[in-house]
């Protein structure tokens, strides 16, 4: 429940930046739109500090952030819905067939294609475990558009799995070992990026539309410093609450009331319980 609401937080904050709707996005000197982001959901303790999508849990961030992107996502019903991918076929219980979008470039400038995904989910099972587990992949043939993945044995949730964050798409061109050059299909790219903070810059080439927010700041905050900035700013207490991957919003008001003000918290509190009703 927890990986799912940061991942919800995450396409949130995306949508927002793309928008052009975050509530902290400011000029700063050079006349840049820039958005300061605090979150609880960044670290070495969280296993996700970095953007190499195929070791620990760093998928979450480079998708969190907005630098890659997976050829299917679940939808608001917990759907998987095409992405990178427009659709798939499975051939037979073994084998599944994948057509992807031909209007996507990586950040790189190189073009998304059968060989590069092809490319990419090779080394990912070969250097991430749980991955290698639900996919349990044979074999992956790439032609034009397409990728026909064959598994060892029926895996009726393999497109779930590539949902996962884990399955993020890179330019293996680029490689992995730096990750400020790792290059997504996002409308982020890494400018700098330390245990403790993400510099985001916007994609200017993104394939999804032009992106209204020049710039991201990520710092890793504490828990109630993130709830206090974010309230501050003028972000939903259920936005929040999912923010710290809290289960509802009445708990997130419960345990850091101390760090609102009264006019705060008496607005909170009303959303609140309105909310967690919903939720």
């Amino acid at each position: 429940m927890m990986k799912l609401s940061l991942l919800g937080s995450g396409l949130l904050l995306t949508a927002l930046l793309l928008n052009g709707c975050g509530p902290s996005a400011a000029p700063d000197k050079a006349g840049e739109s820039v958005f300061r982001y605090g979150t609880t959901a960044y670290g070495v303790a969280m296993e996700n500090a970095g953007m190499d999508p195929h070791e620990s849990y760093k998928g979450w961030s480079i998708l969190r952030y907005g630098v890659g992107e997976t050829l299917f996502r679940f939808n608001e019903a917990m759907q998987p819905q095409p992405w990178l991918a427009t659709g798939y076929e499975f051939l037979d219980d073994h084998t599944v067939k994948i057509t992807l979008r031909d209007d996507v470039n990586f950040s790189s400038g190189a073009r998304l294609t059968g060989a590069a995904v092809k490319a990419c989910l090779e080394d990912l099972v070969k250097r991430h475990k749980r991955a290698a587990d639900d996919l349990k992949l044979a074999s992956i043939t790439a032609d034009g558009q397409t990728v026909t993945i064959k598994s060892q044995e029926k895996v009726p949730a393999l497109i779930n799995y590539l949902c996962d964050p884990y399955g993020c798409i890179i330019d293996m061109q680029r490689g992995t070992a730096d990750d400020v050059k790792i290059s997504g299909t996002g409308p982020y790219i890494v400018q700098s990026l330390t245990p403790t903070e993400i510099v985001l810059t916007k994609n200017p080439a993104y394939w999804g539309g032009r992106v209204k927010t020049d710039k991201v700041i990520v710092p890793s905050t504490p828990a109630g410093a993130t709830l206090t900035m974010a309230l501050q700013n003028g972000v939903d207490i259920k936005t929040v609450s999912s923010m710290l991957g809290h289960y509802s919003a009445g708990f997130t008001l419960d345990t850091y009331a101390h760090v609102t003000t009264d006019a705060q918290l008496k607005a909170a509190q009303t959303m609140g319980n309105i909310l967690s009703r919903a939720v």
